[in-house]
């Protein structure tokens, strides 16, 4: 079976008429775009006024030829009063869109000997290597993005066998399964997210380390959790929410242990730096990655 694609790009404020001549003519279901980038993490709000892309698929035959005429012309309509775009119709010839986006990921290679491998694919393991599978889709964390990629790195060359961690945002679970698989005896994962809980020990067992790990729901300030007793904690959160439970995990962690940050924006770098400081944190490295930074950092006494 072969597909057409329809894509359209329009400011924000005319989304929901376009949405409805795609609706009713297409009678399928849309994608809705939005071209914009910030970060409601970090404080910033959602603009007021930016573009979004409206996508449509449909079927390639003797009514396909009318469907696209009609969307045409219904969106030239709106082109009088509205800088709405021109309609984008695209054949993509014949794909299994279900299993489609599979294909668009692969095994991962991180650090020295860690392996991200997408369920579906057999992958057999070098020497030494180690391998984390996962379904891409489900939460986030893969290892396809930078902050967890570096997080991933750093356990590697800091982890040593018989070690401790508290994964603080566990999301998939991957840098708790990371963990244990690179000698770690005990891991506890923390979310806000149940989804991202259940999502972290499903991992868990796919990758026979639930006998080690632990996956709760709530904050770090929240969980009766002894933070005595463990030696890696590693946060890959936003460095909003992180400045707010930096001076909880200050205080309840033991000396010598140390915190990998992530999920710093490269412009919140020197402030982040500064909270470390601030919180008596000797900072070990900084690791820049395709516009994000992760820092390892030591608690050097209890001052």
């Amino acid at each position: 079976m072969d597909w057409i694609e329809l894509s359209i790009d329009t400011p924000n404020e005319f989304v929901e008429p376009i949405s409805q001549i795609f609706l009713r003519y297409a009678n399928t279901d849309i994608a809705i775009i939005e071209n914009i980038e910030y970060h409601p993490d970090e404080g910033e709000t959602k603009p007021n006024n930016y573009s979004v892309t409206i996508k449509t698929y449909i079927e390639e035959n003797q009514k396909s030829d009318s469907i696209c005429t009609q969307i045409d012309i219904a969106t030239r309509l709106i082109r009088y009063i509205s800088p709405v775009g021109v309609l984008k119709i695209r054949k993509i010839g014949n794909k299994d869109w279900k299993n489609y986006w599979k294909t668009q990921f692969s095994n991962i290679n991180i650090g020295k000997n860690l392996v991200i491998s997408p369920t579906w694919q057999k992958y057999t393991p070098k020497e030494k290597e180690i391998v984390i599978k996962l379904d891409p889709d489900i939460a986030f964390g893969t290892g396809y993005h930078p902050t967890t990629n570096m997080c991933l790195q750093l356990l590697e060359s800091n982890i040593k066998t018989g070690m401790k961690v508290v994964d603080i945002g566990c999301g998939s679970g991957i840098l708790s399964i990371a963990s244990i698989k690179l000698g770690a005896k005990r891991v506890v994962g923390i979310d806000i997210d149940p989804n991202a809980i259940k999502v972290s020990k499903q991992n868990s067992i796919l990758n026979s380390t639930s006998n080690n790990s632990q996956f709760l729901k709530g904050t770090i300030t929240d969980l009766s959790l002894d933070l005595k007793s463990f030696d890696i904690f590693v946060i890959n959160i936003s460095s909003k929410i992180f400045k707010e439970l930096a001076s909880h995990i200050r205080n309840h962690i033991p000396v010598n242990s140390k915190i990998i940050i992530s999920g710093i924006l490269e412009e919140n770098e020197n402030e982040i730096q500064k909270e470390l400081k601030f919180l008596k944190f000797n900072i070990l490295s900084n690791n820049p990655l395709e516009g994000w930074v992760t820092m390892i950092a030591e608690k050097v006494d209890n001052a």
